[in-house]
């Protein structure tokens, strides 16, 4: 007899289930909350207020005018001398409570004088480069805003005047502000105006976006006399300085319409507890006497005890030791998504974590004294600083930081369900009212055009004509969840792992500047020396999952066992004063003019003269840089940052 715990049956109250077996979430009754960032009304949050002009004036365009009481947006009589703005509001993600849901954020601008009374129309753009108030009032001031640069001499805007303007590139060095407004006003005469920052606000808070504000230009700043002024934060009638209103709801998060845990018919069935499948009780024992003393989170089993031991792992682990009944087993992405059914260790979730070795976690899996994993206490250690939870705080589980237990969903590949992920991002992932991954914006075909480049699919194992991850024809990623993203959140820094490792560099993934399997377009790099299905000559973004497992791999730097339908094995490593050299077995899953015979030309002009026993990752590694300055005729080297 299968039981309904009371637990569930309290969920029942505000869960139904529609005739299409669709969770329909209902919200409880909850009352909206507005905050006000900016200090003309005398109550607002901590937190202030930036704004600068910038002033496109020939003798003054080096000047800062960080604190002018008044922020003139337009022109006077005399043209070519426009005034522009920027304004933001700091700090917006530490002054807002976390699981929140934004709905609406409005910008107040008081103009307070006008050149004309004719209407003009002023829009704000999104910053993408990080810019410095200052605290002049008309004096040059090294490390501030001006019109030619972002940070006096030392961030130069790509066009003066913050005007290198494009939707696509994202933020990194190529693009000063966005092309599209966020929000456009026209100012009719003197008074309060307002500005819809909503989505912008929503992006700042989840950490999708950087808190570098929005430049204010006039629609019409080629006309004469349009100037509109607006008061600054250092406007000395406090009720007319700037100010941004946030209205948000307080509200639980709903669970994904597919949900992994939950679902009556596939979810959590863990043996011997006598609840009918998906029943929360499964995790959460509440009337468990014991449990409900020893555990936290009221859990049948610790929440996190070590590499190797956590309530994850009472479910997914080997299948003829499951907790759970009938569960699938959990392949790595070699084989569940690179269709490589030639692996078969680590054949389950817990034992490719136990890939560590030195001073980590066990190494005693299938008899590898060389695989590698993410290692969980540091990975737990680093969420609590991201998390905002401190040392102390223990009521964490690592996994969870790419996994949101309560909404991710079933996974669908390789049947096909286009866009089912079980990830959420480590930042963001409590805010998420989706899985990472579910959204189509979330996609690597997304992040390769945002990069400059575009994402190839790599073939299925064995295969020259079906590709990952799901054995279908889509090539440009329109079916994957953009790992990069998910990779980067935590990689963007330099990290450092307890396990062989060590300290890992932080991963620039970006155009011109970063990593080349980034999206990098420098032409010494476009040589015809690449695979099928990598053919042209083209700015390849890859995915971080094309070469690398995400749990753990009998392989150093959890490199995959196969690669581009190629199954690479085991990688011959060895260690070198800059860390792990691999062999050119892995590498020549997609590069060609390698390992056997005469040396390719490029490599020639660098004095290679001979190949064996030259790994390619003596110089071609992540945390490195490649650019135009260091090609010859031949090719690139490799170098630090």
């Amino acid at each position: 007899m299968q039981l309904v715990s009371p637990v569930k049956r309290a969920l029942q109250l505000t869960l139904a289930l529609s005739l299409s077996l669709t969770l329909v979430w209902v919200v409880p009754a909850h009352a909206a909350t507005t905050v006000t960032f900016g200090d003309n009304t005398g109550d607002d949050v901590p937190g202030t207020v930036e704004d600068a002009l910038i002033w496109q004036k020939s003798d003054e365009s080096d000047w800062n005018y960080g604190q002018k009481p008044t922020n003139p947006v337009g022109e006077r009589a005399t043209l070519g001398r426009a005034r522009r703005s920027l304004i933001r509001f700091k700090d917006i993600v530490y002054n807002l409570p976390p699981d929140i849901v934004i709905t609406s954020a409005t910008m107040y601008l008081y103009c307070s004088l006008e050149d004309s009374s004719a209407d003009h129309g002023i829009s704000a753009y999104r910053v993408l480069l990080d810019w410095v108030e200052g605290d002049s009032n008309g004096a040059i001031e090294s490390g501030a805003v001006c019109w030619n640069y972002a940070q006096h001499t030392g961030l130069s805007w790509n066009a003066t005047g913050c005007d290198a303007a494009d939707d696509g590139t994202g933020e990194d060095s190529t693009a000063d502000r966005t092309a599209t407004a966020e929000a456009s006003t026209l100012i009719t005469g003197t008074g309060w105006f307002a500005w819809d920052l909503t989505t912008a606000v929503q992006n700042w808070y989840s950490g999708d976006w950087s808190e570098y504000g929005v430049i204010l230009i006039n629609d019409d700043e080629d006309t004469a006399e349009c100037r509109k002024i607006f008061e600054s934060s250092e406007s000395t009638n406090n009720g007319q300085r700037p100010y941004l209103e946030v209205t948000y709801d307080d509200v639980p998060v709903p669970p994904s319409t597919d949900p992994a845990h939950t679902d009556v018919s596939y979810g959590v069935n863990r043996t011997g507890a006598g609840y009918e499948t998906g029943d929360c009780a499964h995790c959460h024992d509440a009337f468990n006497e014991v449990t409900c003393s020893e555990n936290q989170l009221m859990l049948f089993f610790p929440l996190f005890t070590s590499q190797t031991d956590s309530v994850c792992f009472q479910c997914h682990r080997d299948s003829d030791g499951s907790a759970q009944a009938n569960m699938p087993v959990q392949y790595n992405y070699s084989d569940k998504f690179g269709g490589d059914t030639n692996i078969d260790c680590p054949s389950d979730i817990k034992a490719a974590f136990s890939f560590v070795g030195e001073d980590g976690a066990p190494q005693d899996q299938c008899d590898s004294t060389v695989g590698s994993a993410h290692y969980l206490t540091d990975i737990k250690s680093f969420l609590q600083g991201r998390w905002g939870f401190g040392d102390s705080f223990e009521e964490i589980n690592p996994c969870s930081g790419c996994h949101n237990p309560h909404q991710a969903q079933r996974h669908g590949y390789p049947v096909g369900s286009q866009g089912s992920s079980p990830i959420s991002l480590p930042s963001t992932h409590a805010n998420d009212w989706n899985v990472y991954g579910a959204n189509a914006t979330e996609r690597m075909n997304n992040k390769a055009t945002a990069l400059g480049g575009i994402y190839q699919a790599p073939f299925r194992y064995n295969s020259s004509y079906i590709y990952e991850p799901d054995g279908s024809s889509t090539t440009d990623g329109s079916n994957m969840p953009d790992y990069v993203t998910l990779c980067l959140d935590c990689h963007s820094e330099q990290v450092y792992s307890t396990g062989r490792e060590g300290t890992l560099y932080a991963i620039n993934w970006g155009p011109d500047s970063g990593d080349v399997h980034g999206g990098n377009t420098q032409d010494c790099c476009d040589y015809g020396d690449k695979k099928s299905p990598y053919l042209e000559n083209t700015n390849y973004v890859l995915s971080c999952l094309d070469c690398h497992e995400p749990h753990g791999s009998q392989n150093m730097m959890l490199l995959r066992e196969e690669v581009n339908g190629t199954h690479v094995g085991a990688v011959q490593w060895e260690r070198g004063g800059n860390g792990y050299n691999t062999s050119m077995e892995f590498c020549q899953a997609c590069h060609t003019n390698m390992g056997s015979g005469t040396p390719d030309g490029k490599h020639l002009v660098y004095g290679w003269t001979t190949w064996p026993g030259v790994g390619c990752g003596v110089c071609h590694f992540h945390g490195k840089d490649i650019t135009k300055s260091d090609c010859g005729d031949g090719g690139c080297v490799a170098k630090e940052f």
